[in-house]
């Protein structure tokens, strides 16, 4: 059996919390320049109108509403190269049949 070691990275609840020594996230300012390394949060419909190489949308736990569905083309119009989805197995499949 090999192992476990620990990742070299923090673990995720600690970034979230903002008690991680090398914390990279710093916040949303459209005017402020790109950060190297850094993660830029915050919602989608303030995210509106920029671009960013990867976008990561979370919080996509149903698709009910034409807010819903507005949210999600959003937030996925903005990736340039990679998006990466958090979302529902129900919501994931009603993407997939929409595309």
């Amino acid at each position: 059996m090999l192992p476990i070691s620990r990742p070299p990275w923090p673990p995720a609840l600690a970034i979230l919390k903002g008690t991680d020594p090398i914390n990279r996230n710093v916040p949303y300012d459209p005017v402020a320049p790109a950060v190297p390394g850094a993660i830029r949060a915050t919602t989608v419909f303030k995210f509106k109108g920029m671009e960013s190489h990867v976008v990561v949308l979370t919080d996509l736990d149903q698709m009910e509403t034409l807010r819903d569905r507005r949210k999600a083309y959003v937030g996925m119009s903005l990736a340039r190269y990679r998006l990466i989805l958090v979302a529902t197995p129900e919501v994931l499949g009603k993407l997939k049949r929409a595309g």
